[in-house]
């Protein structure tokens, strides 16, 4: 029975010529998709706002703290906490708690709010 075995014969399996294009596409759509991975990641990593991080400023006497986190604010007056949305388009900055904006600007390390009734803080990056 064995020799019936290996006497069976055997048609050999000539490479096939048109896999080649589609092996090539889809070789070009994984090494874009890897860029577009990599491209997200660096964005992700080193694409943070400027405006984003913590900050201190004073006011008559009162120290306040300020951190900005995406699109949330977190802001500390003498003790007295305020949280609310922050919305940042450039070096502007619009920071809302309870229905009430106060606007500022960023330059330098420096946000400058603007609490209304010739009110300016100004807050040093830390």
């Amino acid at each position: 029975m064995a020799d019936e075995f290996n006497n069976v014969p055997v048609e050999p399996i000539e490479p096939s010529t048109g896999g080649s294009k589609k092996g090539l596409i889809i070789g070009i759509v994984a090494a874009v998709a890897v860029i577009a991975i990599i491209v997200v990641v660096c964005v992700l990593v080193f694409g943070k706002n400027k405006v984003e991080g913590k900050y201190k400023g004073e006011f008559v006497g009162i120290e306040m703290t300020l951190e900005i986190k995406g699109s949330k604010f977190t802001m500390d007056m003498g003790g007295d906490k305020q949280t609310g949305k922050a919305k940042i388009d450039g070096n502007k900055v619009t920071l809302t708690a309870e229905g009430e904006s106060i606007k500022g600007t960023y330059k330098d390390g420096t946000l400058t709010l603007d609490f209304g009734e010739g009110i300016k803080v100004d807050f040093k990056k830390q």
